[in-house]
């Protein structure tokens, strides 16, 4: 049972809802701790000022809160404030905030079950945890669904970036933390892979979740996609609006690798605490008049999660690799789908030099880049397959645009 420690953002937006304020303020003198807050860095001397200036303890505890939540984006920050409760004595203000954070981290192996029944997709054979992405998604999560909350209206998250970054794996590790099922979506998350369907296939997947959300979660099989008045598109989005606001209303649901705005539409209606959409396209959800935040994956692997996946793939330590696992991560800019594509290729080769230099050079061949594939987890058989995919989701007028402007070498 444990608790992410080294990131302190998303511990202190947790500590901001009422149930937990509420317990806090009556072992509390905020006053008091405010001198060893300041002296530990998690509040600035001006929020120091501005809090002692609120006229009652119940408004100095939440601006207090929300202070230490903007700057508490280092490693130790909930340690930090845990030991300076213990400094001024407040011990019982500590162990109630730490039991509180351990038993929203805490495991639960039946909620495990519900997120596999919801779709969810698993922790792949070869993942690498990638904190900061991860932490960034959990805390715009957790902030959407406390607005979506208060609000009482569906709040949609746009998590969107360049084909290969990630962007579901990201979604699908921040959905599996214990602390997301307990705090924000306990009506359960359901999972759609979307992709590129026709009107047939969103039937069909329109068809795979009201099945879910009206049959207590269980995955359902082929045969059992009936739906009442299923004759139309509108029909079957009133009917899954209807299960979700009689049934999961504190529920999220996924929209995974959307290209078209027309899936977006079929779902307009449907009212659960949150959509989450991954897409290409940050624009995907323009026609939506509802709250939206928006969550860019712009970069991939850092040097080190590059190494540690090549590791993972070949089975070696990572003192073991080849210098050109380095280039190659510099040269592709740590992109995941690059390191997944080239780690298959020479999973079998790791003590052949040779066989890495091939892919580090056609890395650095702008022609021969657009022929990198092979047999792996990841979605594209090869980077000009990704690309191409990219270009023919365009618009007719920007794919124009994009010919206009970019230049191929026909060798």
């Amino acid at each position: 049972m444990s608790m992410p420690t080294d990131h302190g953002e998303t511990c202190f937006r947790l500590l901001r809802r009422e149930i937990f304020v509420h317990l806090l303020e009556r072992d509390l003198n905020v006053c008091e701790v405010l001198g060893g807050l300041l002296a530990v860095n998690l509040i600035s001397f001006i929020d120091y000022c501005d809090v002692r200036a609120l006229p009652t303890n119940r408004a100095q505890l939440d601006l207090l809160l929300t202070r230490i939540h903007q700057h508490a984006d280092g490693p130790g920050a909930i340690e930090k404030f845990l030991e300076s409760l213990r400094k001024d004595n407040y011990h019982h203000a500590a162990t109630t905030t730490d039991h509180y954070l351990h038993g929203l981290y805490a495991r639960d192996y039946t909620r495990q079950v519900d997120i596999k029944s919801g779709l969810v997709p698993t922790q792949p054979q070869f993942y690498v945890v990638r904190k900061e992405l991860v932490y960034k998604i959990k805390d715009n999560i957790i902030a959407a669904a406390q607005q979506a909350s208060a609000s009482e209206a569906t709040h949609w998250i746009v998590i969107h970036g360049m084909a290969g970054n990630g962007k579901s794996y990201l979604a699908a590790a921040a959905l599996r933390s214990p602390e997301i099922w307990k705090v924000c979506f306990g009506d359960g998350i359901y999972w759609l892979d979307i992709g590129k369907p026709g009107t047939d296939k969103l039937f069909i997947k329109l068809g795979v979740l009201w099945q879910m959300v009206n049959s207590n979660r269980m995955q359902p099989g082929p045969s059992d996609l009936k739906l009442p008045h299923a004759d139309n598109m509108e029909s079957i989005c009133q009917s899954l609006a209807n299960a979700f606001v009689t049934q999961h209303p504190n529920s999220v649901l996924v929209l995974d690798d959307v290209w078209d705005e027309a899936v977006i539409k079929a779902f307009e209606k449907v009212a659960c605490r949150c959509i989450i959409v991954t897409s290409r396209r940050k624009d995907i959800v323009k026609s939506i008049h509802a709250a939206v935040t928006y969550v860019n994956i712009d970069s991939g692997f850092t040097l080190v999660e590059s190494q540690e996946y090549f590791a993972q793939i070949l089975k070696v330590p990572v003192a073991n690799l080849p210098h050109e696992a380095v280039l190659i991560h510099k040269e592709s800019k740590g992109s995941p789908m690059v390191m997944s594509l080239v780690g298959g290729m020479v999973r079998d080769h790791i003590n052949t030099p040779p066989q890495w230099q091939h892919y580090l050079s056609k890395l650095t061949n702008p022609q021969a880049v657009m022929t990198i594939s092979a047999t792996s987890p990841y979605e594209h058989r090869s980077i000009g397959e990704a690309i191409k995919l990219s270009v023919d989701s365009l618009k007719f007028d920007l794919r124009e645009k994009f010919f206009d402007f970019a230049i191929f070498d026909d060798g």
